[in-house]
């Protein structure tokens, strides 16, 4: 799976790789406890939450309590069916009514909402193929399914994805059904960029699955920089300020990336824009064809040796020849130019205390303050208020943690607009399937109005207040398409005011509020029948009349971030004719440009459509965000600094600025060909039709299949089988799954399988399932038979469960949950001896086979309810941020009737520094009832030892010296530990010691680890035997236990998170302080 360019964000990846991360999963029946089952059933089994031995084995009688003890369920249920104590939410906040087109080469999935954009998409699909096509030289057999969704919002509630998808992402490419997944962009542009940036995949998926090919593992294995760099320059090509502005950056601080540094450090070297940049160089010098040799060779033996086959260099010599190229193209461009700290007056970066990103800035009308997103509480964008003199920041004006109204702030292409009169500010946050506008008070911060726009509107951009604080204007993407909109305050009437298919972004108010400026890609050479789409200009829109002027000072070159001086007589805007984005002033009346700013990097934001410029509109302050050691600070210009030289178009446009080193703007090369050839491959307009779309068939098809495996075995006691195979079905879209397993172990009474059926395409999403899981265990030994024969005796024995469950979930919102389940288990046993007798010569005489006593058949049906919160942020081995809880009740019936209680309630609190953590946790489990005190005859009680709840107290560390022993032959400390009702409290301080420059007091990525410092305690009781609540350590009384201790937590590559401690338990002095394992995430 790749995402596209949108996502980069990279310093909010805090961890190369951070341990698994649950979503909105189902618990199946029993209670899971900080990845530990304390349930009433001993066969559930979450994904990546294990089974501890002894957490809940049945006992039918002490006879068969060892034969019990090793049961486990065999069968894991696919991701999503399978049960999640803790998880975030993916909510169907809609119901998408699929339909399917299809083109030659694709089938493409979308609804009626946007049936119009998607016959155009349709065409620039068909293209990109046959572009493509003959680039690779390479023709897919089938139809590949292309999915698309109006807008973000839409496209973050796809089942085709597992686990939340987030802002930066603008598309997807997965590799077991061949899928695009992809929202519609801001503009036609975007899309078709994001579009051929995806399909670039698809071509690499089915190479690398070619007869000689390495199949997916092998292009799996390459790394980032080469899949998406080569995916970004055959979509985008040579030319691009974006990626230029950060290989000036590593220019200016002589820190162009080696071969090794660009493979391992994507935090440093961010794999998109670098990636594009070498494939330009590569292109470039070595011609465009030998791009997809490259490819082909790289699969199968990795990108080192395709360098070395085809381009006939080492890779290290290759990126020292590129490193060469960017040197000498842009030293001579940045000569004269200013360096990033010397833009204007440092207002916003880590050293005043800001963080590492802070973008879209937003002056107060007055000057005084700025508002600017930034990730300065590392887990979350928030949106912060700072004194727009001295840099202070003064508070931040959202919190995403503790927000129940909102999932997160848009912050990729969006800022804040604040009120005439200073006291509030409006940005555009996720809620509830779409984008709202809410209104912050600036003096504190507090959340004093929530505004929701009409359903179709799925996209807020940019919400700006009138002058006159009567009307928010915004851009708005409606049915796949944006465009200007204007909401009346006090009516909450909502005007669209353009409706086109040209894009509208980043409106503004002229003082007189009269006007609304904006960015457009309307112009000449922006064409719709033949798709294709010129640059973003600016344009000019006279509320009353509507009537629009386009402006253009720079042709050929982009422009952004219109904002009026508050005389209303110019504008400031951004535009990058010579490659380098930079402040201009445009005189209105004589449409004179004035350059302000001569960057070496650029003024930007993380995209080219995030906001990066702002005007006071009373003091004409200008505030600015400028790239700069990888990463963007925030300057300032007062109005009197904010002024320059006059320039003319001609003297300033320069193609060479924009091109990438190496690259070439020859037009002949393949790759500046083929983007120029808007005709290749496009179909006639009427060719596709969204009114000839067909409903979307929902039968399920292969997604994976385990590894089958099967043995055969014979011997003079019998035949032995064993073997499994599973397998996950779905259909498209990924909202309805089933998920199949069987496996043999024996004879043929011993295959067990198991079915789950899981629908989640509604709100509502519920799930049904069956299982039998035959358990086989053997008892052999020898005695004397009659005479001089010796028997050999072998005991089979046998349980077997069946089960039949149910399970629903509804979602209020991406944190918080209500889930019902409710189940019917039976365990049958059964017993048999076989007796082999042999005379002395060892030659098998006789076999005889007798039945043995069982138990009675367990019969159990259980319900439950419960609620689920979950709003934390992990760092690398586990919560560092936001709170956990789950509340449940479960009721069994059957053979025993009890209640089953859980309240589990975690909190995380941030330390003084981003590495500290405070963390808190209170959980009691209990089983109530009148028969609880009859449990004891079929469930064990509850162990209050194990790891995950108490250090120090685990049933491996008693030795038995330390015992005191009951009449029973019991040791008294350790049966104090087990109990039908368990309490328990922990706290926490965790140190990410090491880690990332990011996250960790010391940079070691490979084996990023938290010192922790922790005190446990907990109590454990039954029905009848109650504990005795007073401090003491040296008791064999059924008091509260406790221990202190510190440990250490290392992500052993994403793929275990192992926990080595000492503790010390005071209520165990004989045995002390020692050390201990766990191999969970922490809690």
């Amino acid at each position: 799976m790749h995402e596209t360019p949108r996502r980069n964000l990279r310093v909010l990846q805090t961890s190369p790789r951070p341990p698994p991360r649950e979503h909105s999963r189902w618990v199946r029946s029993g209670s899971v406890i900080g990845g530990m089952h304390l349930s009433s059933f001993p066969y559930d089994v979450a994904r990546f939450q294990p089974v501890s031995p002894g957490a809940a084995m049945m006992r039918p009688t002490a006879k068969l309590a060892a034969l019990l003890a090793p049961l486990s369920l065999l069968f894991l249920l696919p991701e999503g069916a399978d049960a999640q104590y803790f998880g975030r939410n993916k909510v169907q906040w809609e119901r998408f009514d699929i339909q399917v087109m299809e083109t030659p080469n694709f089938r493409i999935h979308f609804y009626p909402e946007f049936s119009g954009p998607i016959e155009d998409v349709s065409r620039m699909a068909e293209r990109w193929y046959e572009r493509l096509a003959r680039t690779f030289e390479h023709e897919i057999p089938d139809r590949r399914p292309l999915i698309f969704y109006a807008d973000h919002p839409d496209f973050q509630q796809t089942n085709v994805l597992r686990g939340t998808i987030g802002e930066g992402t603008g598309g997807v490419t997965e590799g077991l059904r061949d899928r695009v997944i992809m929202p519609l962009g801001s503009s036609y542009g975007s899309t078709d960029h994001v579009l051929g940036h995806e399909l670039v995949h698809s071509f690499q998926f089915d190479l690398a699955q070619g007869r000689q090919a390495g199949g997916l593992g092998g292009l799996m294995r390459l790394p980032l920089w080469f899949v998406e760099g080569m995916a970004e320059y055959l979509s985008l090509g040579g030319e691009s300020s974006l990626t230029g502005m950060w290989l000036r950056d590593a220019v200016l601080r002589d820190e162009f990336p080696t071969h090794r540094e660009m493979t391992r450090d994507m935090q440093r070297y961010f794999p998109y824009r670098f990636g594009h940049a070498f494939f330009a160089f590569v292109g470039g010098a070595y011609g465009d064809r030998t791009i997809p040799a490259l490819l082909r060779v790289a699969v199968t033996s990795g990108q080192e040796a395709a360098i070395s086959q085809v381009l006939g260099v080492s890779a290290d010599s290759l990126f020292a020849e590129w490193k060469e190229a960017a040197t000498s193209h842009y030293g001579p461009l940045m000569e004269g130019r200013s360096a990033p700290a010397e833009a204007g007056t440092l207002l916003l970066s880590p050293e005043t205390g800001a963080g590492r990103q802070n973008v879209a800035p937003s002056l107060s009308p007055d000057g005084r303050y700025v508002a600017f997103l930034s990730e300065r509480d590392l887990f979350t964008i928030e949106l912060f208020l700072a004194d727009a003199t001295t840099g202070e920041i003064l508070r931040p004006l959202t919190r995403s943690i503790r927000d129940a109204h909102s999932d997160a702030i848009r912050f990729i292409d969006s800022s804040g607009g604040w009120s005439p009169d200073g006291e509030r500010i409006a940005v555009s946050v996720f809620a509830e399937g779409r984008n709202r506008i809410q209104v912050y008070r600036a003096s504190d911060g507090r959340m004093v109005e929530r505004i929701d726009v009409p359903r179709r509107i799925g996209e807020i951009r940019s919400p700006v207040y009138s002058p006159d604080g009567e009307r928010i204007a915004f851009s708005g993407q409606a049915e796949g398409v944006t465009n200007l909109f204007e909401l009346e305050l006090a009516t909450g009437e909502v005007t669209q005011l353009t409706d086109d298919r040209n894009t509208v972004l980043q409106p503004t108010y002229s003082p007189d509020g009269r006007t609304l400026a904006y960015v457009t890609d309307r112009g000449p050479d922006t064409d719709f029948q033949r798709l294709v789409f010129g640059p973003n200009r600016l344009a000019l829109l006279d509320r009353e009349t509507r009537e629009t002027r386009e402006l253009e000072p720079f042709p050929g070159a982009d422009h952004w971030n219109p904002a009026f001086t508050p005389d209303g007589e110019a504008l400031l805007f951004l535009a990058d004719p010579d490659g380098f984005r930079d402040i201009y002033r445009l005189e209105l009346p004589e449409e004179e440009i004035v350059r302000i700013t001569r960057v070496a990097t650029a003024v930007s934001g993380i995209t080219d459509g995030t906001p990066a410029l702002t005007v006071a509109g009373q003091a004409g302050t200008v505030a600015f965000s400028v790239f700069d050691r990888g990463e963007f600070h925030i300057y300032a210009l007062d109005a009197a600094e904010a002024t320059g030289d006059v320039v003319h178009p001609d003297d300033v446009v320069a193609v060479a600025g924009r091109l990438l080193p190496g690259a070439t703007d020859d037009p002949d090369a393949w790759v500046n060909r083929m983007l120029a050839d808007h005709e290749v491959g496009l179909p006639p307009e009427t060719r596709h039709a969204a009114a000839d779309a067909e409903p979307l068939d929902r039968s399920l098809g292969l997604e994976f299949i385990g590894q089958a495996g099967i043995g055969v075995g014979a011997d003079q006691y019998g035949t032995q089988v064993a073997g499994g195979v599973s397998a996950l079905f779905s259909d498209i879209m990924g909202d309805r799954s089933l998920f199949t397993a069987i496996q043999a172990q024996g004879e043929i009474q011993d295959i067990g399988g198991q079915v789950f059926y899981l629908d989640q395409e509604r709100r509502w999403n519920w799930g049904v399932g069956a299982l039998h899981l035959p358990q086989r265990f053997f008892r052999t030994f020898q005695r004397a038979g009659p005479g001089e024969t010796t028997d050999i005796v072998r005991d089979d024995q046998r349980i077997r469960l069946t089960e039949a469950a149910a399970l629903w979930a509804y979602p209020f919102s991406t944190v918080r949950r209500v889930e019902l389940q409710g189940a019917y288990n039976r365990y049958d046993f059964d017993a048999r001896r076989d007796i082999f007798r042999f005379d002395p010569q060892g030659r098998l005489v006789s076999r005889e086979r007798e039945d043995l006593a069982t138990p009675d058949a367990i019969n159990l049906g259980r319900g439950s309810v419960a609620f689920v919160e979950d709003n934390s942020f992990f760092g690398f081995t586990a919560p560092v941020r936001g709170w956990r809880a789950r509340y449940e009740l479960g009721y069994t019936v059957g053979t025993v009737d009890f209640f089953q209680a859980t309240l589990d309630h975690r909190r995380y609190f941030a330390g003084p520094i981003p590495e500290v953590t405070f963390a808190a946790r209170g959980m009691h489990v209990g089983r109530y009832g009148s028969d609880v005190q009859d449990l004891e005859t079929i469930f064990r009680p509850m162990f209050l030892g194990m790891e995950p709840i108490m250090r120090g107290y685990s049933a491996q560390s008693f030795r038995v010296e330390e015992c005191t022993f009951t009449p029973e032959g019991q040791c008294a400390e350790f049966e104090r530990l087990l109990g039908h009702r368990i309490g328990v409290l922990n706290v926490e301080t965790r140190i990410a010691l090491l880690g990332t420059d990011r996250l960790g007091l010391l940079s070691f990525p490979a084996l990023p680890t938290d010192l922790v410092f922790f005190a446990d305690a907990g109590v454990a009781w039954s029905a009848g035997d109650g504990a005795d609540i007073r401090w003491d350590r040296d008791t064999v009384d059924r008091v509260p236990v406790a221990s202190v201790g510190v440990s250490t937590r290392s992500n052993l590559f994403g793929a275990l998170v192992m926990e080595i401690f000492y503790a010390h338990p005071f209520q165990r002095p004989e045995r002390g302080a020692h050390f201990g394992l766990n191999l969970l995430p922490g809690w």
